[in-house]
């Protein structure tokens, strides 16, 4: 496995192995597997995408994700991949993508946060002071996302 030559059993090169497992997993599936095998197909579809968030493999992983966005049948099929999806964006210090996609699925859930209240709340000092870069934000007025 390519970057596991000098200790082939550390957690990076388990990760790597894990992946190619799912992958192999998914090429033995029949092209109809969503329809006939749907629950083995997403869990080897949400295994192969954890697996490359955590070997870093963030491009593979939104691959893996679209592919089981585009075929779960519930929301609560989606949850495992957004939550790898969150992770990835934390991971990337991308952490307003992260909220976004946590808002996003909670609003599918049926749940609707403020999200004006919960951004005001966590800057507080800018709402008190009116200097910071933050406090252009008007309220009522969200994100924009």
């Amino acid at each position: 496995m390519e970057g596991c030559h000098r200790q082939p059993t550390d957690w990076y090169c388990k990760q790597l192995k894990a992946l190619k497992y799912a992958i192999a997993g998914i090429e033995l599936l029949a092209t109809d597997s969503w329809q006939h095998q749907y629950d083995l197909s997403l869990v080897l579809h949400e295994e192969a995408a954890e697996t490359a968030y955590l070997s870093g493999d963030f491009l593979a992983m939104e691959q893996w994700v679209a592919i089981v966005l585009q075929e779960a049948r519930t929301i609560l099929d989606e949850v495992k991949v957004h939550e790898v999806t969150i992770k990835t964006y934390v991971a990337q210090t991308h952490k307003l993508d992260a909220i976004k996609v946590g808002l996003q699925v909670l609003a599918k859930l049926g749940l609707n946060l403020p999200i004006v209240s919960i951004w005001w709340r966590s800057r507080m000092p800018c709402s008190r002071k009116g200097n910071s870069k933050f406090c252009h934000i008007e309220k009522g007025k969200g994100l924009g996302f």
